[in-house]
């Protein structure tokens, strides 16, 4: 079983796949700091709330085909304050021109920038604005999408709206080199929210719908000036390139639902320091981090990272590594004091000797099938059933490999539950599914022993029901399964010597319903909360409520850590995730994954160990 943990580590990234690349998601985020200091609008991005605020991701092929990678990079950024929204965008552009020069010209004649905004986020009465290279504006209002017989409204002019462009190159002249051009605006918030909700008016954690997009046409130099290239057979201009922040996946910007989100963070663009509720916090605030298995990486390189772990203030790692791994690393994480624990995938298992030998293993539907055959989702999610007593021994015959270990910490289960009976809804769209209820295809588990169990306690089979998803004794069995599966192995560890952490989902609310994981009831040592707020539309605002939530749940011997996952998160995000969890009482932060860390990512840790007070 050696191959184990890499294919665990590859099949836990796969999950991710609901959520990477972020074209395949239902639109992607950026979080808008409030500003520190004043901004002018002029089309140089020389303020230092500008350099401190973080670029979004680069603009993709409106249909989120990564075969159609635009050749320019086109970023932008965002910043509020009382009076405004403040955007700024970088067009890169070897050959920058622009000839309409009357405002509410059709500007995507042009190559041009486009803003479309919906506060209310309900599709209604929403905002479009475009610009040229001149500085020329277009702006209009949709009452609703074209397809659902939108009119626009092009006599609408967004008052008080500021606007600017700077040029790295020379407009209009193809003698001269050009490397790009940027844009500054200044939205008022009034106008942006006259005739909208109040609930939708900027403030910590409110979300407004928002795209940006990109016309560029195809162009040639004939003489001394920029000419479209026409087709040979239509004579008309070849088509347009829309490249867009967040992909529609079609060529039609009027989609509100599939734009991205913009939220709003009261928080400044420049860091506070983290405050903790209680000196008792602050000193024992743990940092782990999930990381893969690094079987290649020779002692010198493990002292080398590990020390750098202890720099930035980890306290400890859960890692993907095998046993014999595990025996070497040790030794040079003690060195630098920090823990280690083994990163244990329980459930889910796509061992093929396990399948074809112990197929009665494996948790069946409520239609009957097997995971092995029918796994919802992807075709890894074969999960192991949490009631079955041989895969009960099968488990702690699998740990005891670590828990001989010297040195090891502890033991961090993941998978411990049945899968997905709904999906987290952001992830809805990817797989082409409405998850209002319990359906019957993602429903586990059916299989005889878990029947047969239910039936001697309860004197029916669940197959027997009408609507076995909404018996409440059936939904406390299943409950019930895992949890005394996490008892025994728990029990297992300790006797072993070792601590027992587990990776769970946000609640338990959530992870009653999502996943049958009743964790607060679990004998863990440490939780830790996957609180992955792109999965659920939330905001960084639901990461503090939710550990808010996980917090008051448990005794408040067990400290319960806050899961973030890096790739959603820039390191100004990341600092205002850290902040909501103190504030929310966590014991400690998470982090998916080493792997993703950046530099600046590093610095938020490091300034947790510095600027706390």
């Amino acid at each position: 079983m050696k191959h184990l943990p890499t294919v665990f580590f590859l099949a836990w990234l796969g999950i991710f796949a609901f959520i990477l690349p972020a074209q395949a998601q239902d639109g992607r985020h950026y979080t808008c700091y409030r500003t520190s200091g004043p901004i002018r609008v002029d089309g140089v991005l020389n303020e230092p709330d500008w350099g401190k605020s973080a670029w979004s991701e680069d603009f993709v092929d409106i249909t989120g085909n990564p075969g159609q990678r635009p050749w320019f990079r086109t970023r932008i950024k965002l910043l509020w304050d009382d009076e405004y929204l403040y955007l700024a965008a970088r067009l890169e552009e070897s050959d920058i021109w622009a000839t309409i020069k009357k405002r509410d010209e059709v500007i995507f004649q042009d190559n041009d920038f486009e803003l479309f905004l919906d506060p209310d986020g309900n599709g209604l009465n929403y905002y479009e604005i475009e610009v040229n290279a001149l500085g020329t504006i277009w702006d209009l209002m949709l009452t609703r999408a074209y397809k659902a017989g939108g009119i626009p409204i092009n006599s609408w002019d967004m008052k008080g709206l500021k606007s600017a462009i700077s040029v790295n190159g020379s407009l209009n002249d193809p003698s001269s080199p050009d490397s790009a051009w940027c844009i500054e605006m200044a939205l008022p918030i009034k106008e942006l929210m006259h005739g909208k909700s109040l609930l939708s008016r900027p403030a910590d954690g409110v979300q407004w719908r928002i795209n940006f997009s990109r016309v560029e046409w195809h162009t040639e130099i004939r003489g001394t000036a920029y000419h479209k290239i026409t087709d040979s057979i239509t004579g008309k201009p070849r088509p347009e390139e829309n490249w867009v922040w967040s992909p529609t996946r079609e060529v039609n910007m009027h989609i509100p639902e599939r734009w991205g989100r913009l939220e709003f963070s009261s928080a400044n663009i420049s860091p506070e320091p983290f405050h903790f509720k209680t000196e008792g916090q602050k000193n024992n605030f743990r940092i782990w981090l999930w990381m893969g298995a690094h079987e290649l990486w020779s002692p010198a390189q493990w002292d080398s990272v590990l020390k750098e772990f202890r720099a930035a203030g980890v306290y400890g790692i859960l890692t993907q590594a095998s046993g014999a791994t595990l025996a070497r690393m040790i030794p040079i994480a003690n060195k630098f004091g920090i823990k280690v624990e083994k990163w244990f995938i329980a459930m889910m298992n796509n061992d093929t000797n396990l399948i074809r030998e112990h197929p009665d293993w494996f948790v069946v539907s409520r239609q009957g099938k097997s995971s092995i055959t029918n796994p919802a989702y992807v075709g890894y999610y074969r999960f192991l059933c949490p009631a079955n007593p041989e895969v009960r021994r099968y488990l702690k015959s699998r740990l005891d490999e670590y828990l001989s270990i010297p040195g090891l910490d502890g033991i961090h289960l993941d998978y411990i539950r049945y899968p997905d009976v709904i999906l987290p809804q952001a992830l809805w769209s990817t797989y082409g599914i409405i998850q209002d209820k319990e359906y019957a295809p993602y429903d586990y588990c059916y299989c005889s022993t878990c029947r047969e169990k239910f039936r001697a306690a309860y004197g029916a089979d669940p197959l027997a029901m009408e609507h076995p998803e909404q018996g409440a004794d059936w939904r406390q069995f299943r409950l019930d399964q895992v949890s005394s599966l996490v008892d025994e192995l728990a029990d297992y560890c300790h006797v072993g010597g070792k601590r027992i952490s587990a990776a769970v989902f946000p609640g338990p609310g959530i992870s009653k319903q999502l996943v049958r994981q009743e964790w607060n009831r679990w004998p863990l040592d440490e939780v830790i909360s996957m609180l992955y707020q792109n999965c659920y539309f939330g905001s960084l605002d639901w990461i503090g409520s939710e550990t808010a939530e996980g917090v008051k749940a448990l005794n408040p011997s067990v400290p319960l850590c806050s899961g973030l996952y890096i790739p959603a998160l820039t390191p100004r995000d990341l600092h205002t995730a850290i902040a909501k969890s103190i504030a929310a009482g966590a014991g400690g932060i998470t982090l998916f994954t080493y792997e993703s860390m950046t530099p600046m990512h590093w610095e938020v840790l490091k300034a947790l160990g510095r600027g706390v007070e």
